[in-house]
């Protein structure tokens, strides 16, 4: 792989001076960073300015040589970066380093960005993952953050993201967005009080904004058009499919995705459709087009109810052929009744003629067997403290096509 250090860069730039808007060809597209396409000249934030040449490569970021050195693929898109910084005060001459590696997908929009930061101070390293999801416009909607020095596989922090304003070239110039904490959602205000937190912390919501100007408009920023709501039909259309129960049984747990579809063959865009619709079942919409934008899922969180409590959080995961691969269901129960209503639900199984065999997994233990091919599993944290963090008993429906 091929290093290009910036200040080679610059001299390519130097060689169009002449006629700084003629239209050349882009070798790189390091604007994809930054969530924008085309002939990028500069984007401006509230607090920040980056600089891109005529080639499509970033010269200057607050004014400054952006990296040490980076390295491109054969297509130019950068893949990683190099940075350091002499330290200063307590650790003054100490240099800390900061690397970025980026993968793309067959879009060439950033799938991956992992981020390394070299502490010399503490001879230590910050290893973090984020993975992007984007809407079929390309606009970035979500962004996973997962810290990758700690065991858990869920992400510490989740962006959302809402387009306000987009110009002429698609990229967006006014957005809105969300950042939740996903643990600390599952703590009451006494949990977060005791600790420190603040709702902040779980859950923060803001606006920004930026401009952009390109090569082949010199002077003139693109016009911007308002982002159009997106329709959505009425709930009637849906009610034939939605047969909502007092209760949940696991007969319907089983056999209904999001547990009030009264079919397993309703593809996904109508489970979506149910759950935007019906916010009398599902809490935050938001919530349910991010994970139906990126692929895989249709999942929310429930105000419906098994056995006197509240089902949390339902999900349905779809295979990349839109057949159904699994249903999951988050049951909220007091810690102290864990194990016992993990028992009370194995035996409501085993009632309908599933074994229900003991199992216990790396960090968990339940219950496990198959209903015709299919598996079902009913699992828990080991761990008492574990299970105060994250006092709920899961049910998922695995629908194995290996078993059929």
């Amino acid at each position: 792989m091929k290093v290009i250090h910036i200040l080679c860069l610059a001299a390519c730039v130097a060689l169009a001076a002449g006629n700084p808007y003629r239209a050349i060809a882009q070798s790189y597209h390091d604007a994809v960073l930054e969530d924008a396409k085309g002939p990028v000249k500069t984007i401006k934030y509230e607090n920040r300015t980056l600089e891109y040449g005529p080639d499509g490569a970033l010269l200057t970021f607050e004014g400054e040589k952006p990296f040490t050195s980076v390295e491109r693929n054969a297509q130019g898109y950068i893949t990683s970066t190099t940075d350091q910084t002499r330290l200063q005060g307590a650790a003054e001459g100490l240099i800390a380093k900061e690397f970025h590696r980026y993968t793309y997908d067959k879009q060439g929009r950033v799938a991956t960005d992992v981020w390394i930061y070299e502490d010399p101070m503490f001879d230590s390293e910050i290893w973090t993952l984020d993975k992007h999801y984007y809407d079929q416009k390309g606009l970035r909607v979500k962004t996973e953050v997962y810290d990758m020095d700690k065991t858990s596989t869920d992400p510490e922090t989740i962006w959302y993201y809402e387009y306000v304003r987009v110009d002429e070239r698609g990229n967006w110039t006014e957005r809105n967005y969300r950042m939740v904490d996903p643990g600390l959602q599952e703590w009451d205000s006494d949990m977060l009080e005791a600790f420190g937190y603040t709702q902040e912390d779980v859950e923060k919501r803001g606006t920004e904004t930026r401009t952009i100007t390109y090569y082949d408009t010199p002077g003139e920023v693109a016009p911007v058009r308002e982002v159009q709501p997106e329709v959505t039909r009425p709930a009637e259309e849906y009610s034939r499919y939605i047969d909502v129960p007092e209760e949940l049984t696991v007969e319907i747990m089983l056999e209904r995705p999001l547990g009030v579809v009264n079919t397993r063959e309703v593809d996904r865009p109508t489970l979506l459709a149910i759950a935007k619709s019906r916010p009398d079942l599902f809490i935050d919409p938001a919530e349910v087009q991010a994970h139906y934008l990126f692929g895989t899922d249709v999942g929310c969180h429930s105000k419906l109810r098994y056995d006197g409590y509240l089902v949390k959080y339902v999900s349905v995961r779809f295979d990349k052929e839109g057949r159904l691969k699994s249903n999951y269901f988050a049951i909220q129960v007091p810690v102290e009744q864990i194990p016992a209503f993990a028992e009370r639900l194995a035996n409501a199984l085993r009632a309908m003629g599933i074994p229900m065999k003991p199992k216990k997994w790396e960090g968990n233990k339940g219950f496990q067997d198959y209903h015709g091919p299919h598996t079902v599993s009913i699992m828990y944290d080991k761990k008492k403290s574990d299970q105060q963090f994250y006092p709920h008993v899961n049910l998922s429906i695995t629908y194995d096509e290996h078993l059929l």
